[in-house]
């Protein structure tokens, strides 16, 4: 019975055998009373029960040093394996209910670990918001950089998901439980703004905002896959249109303005059309 026991691999992976092969080591305990009938009992029992200790000791010490703020911080945040942590706290959960380890410090990384995860969530919102402040806010900066930010942005939201649907004990830790409801609610009254502001920029055609604000719609638009609704990809090609509408009459009044010799219009329409970027220029390097 003792080498059934032993022979069982109880690591992090196999969690889900803790709790038969304790079944075991209870049985073994049981015939304690009959020790004195035959040879070896007691030693046949504090061997399986040191086994058991030192095994799940053992794994208690890998989830401790692998899920650690201070290590984690020192590694720059690198990436986590949930699943990893999804192990390590069934583990511990099914080591909770096992009074042979009661004894253990189990308890202790039980609490290290869901500080981890909390303290993950937490940086994890910030990074979000730092990302989404940056895009948002943004003003003829680079648009590698706001691409990038996105790309942050939609990785985490992935991740949240992923964290949400397959690993609940996980998601039991997040400090903020409602984190992808918020941020769908914050994509929605972005869309929203950044629509109003498109109205109003049609209205005053500023075509150097007007181009801003498109390219931050288009990077937007690698979100949409966690909305529901209206989309930025059908903001941005709503507003396209109009804004190409909106260079073929600045190229217009560039010609009309030559026509007449009015050249300091030209030289205004030109400026203009020369700063709304990419198809700007190519319509100002035609208009001159």
């Amino acid at each position: 019975m003792k080498d059934s026991a032993m022979e069982v691999n109880i690591d992090l992976e196999n969690f889900d055998k803790i709790e038969h092969v304790y079944q075991i080591v209870l049985q073994i305990n049981a015939i304690k009373c009959l020790e004195n009938f035959i040879p070896d009992v007691a030693k046949d029992i504090d061997q399986v029960d040191t086994w058991f200790k030192e095994i799940t000791n053992n794994v208690f010490i890998v989830i401790k040093e692998t899920f650690n703020v201070e290590k984690w911080e020192k590694q720059k945040y690198e990436s986590i394996d949930f699943n990893k942590v999804e192990q390590g706290f069934h583990y511990l959960d099914v080591c909770k209910k096992i009074r042979l380890l009661f004894t253990s410090n189990f308890i202790f990384v039980l609490n290290d670990l869901e500080e981890f995860i909390r303290h993950f969530s937490i940086y994890v919102q910030k990074e979000m918001e730092s990302c989404f402040q940056t895009i948002i806010h943004s003003q003829n900066e680079d648009k590698k950089e706001i691409y990038e930010k996105v790309r942050i942005l939609s990785n985490r939201l992935g991740e949240l998901f992923e964290i949400k649907t397959k690993y609940s004990r996980v998601w039991s830790c997040f400090s903020n439980k409602h984190m992808i409801e918020y941020w769908q609610n914050e994509l929605s009254h972005c869309l929203t703004d950044l629509s109003d502001e498109m109205e109003n920029i049609t209205i005053t055609k500023r075509i150097s905002t007007f181009k801003d604000k498109l390219m931050i719609v288009k990077a937007l638009s690698t979100l949409d896959r966690f909305r529901e609704g209206e989309k930025f990809i059908n903001i941005y090609l709503k507003y396209q249109n109009i804004f190409f509408t909106q260079i073929n009459d600045a190229q217009k009044r560039v010609l009309d303005a030559i026509t007449n010799n009015d050249y300091e219009r030209v030289a205004f329409e030109i400026k203009t059309l020369q700063s709304s970027n990419e198809i700007g220029e190519y319509f100002y390097q035609q208009a001159r």
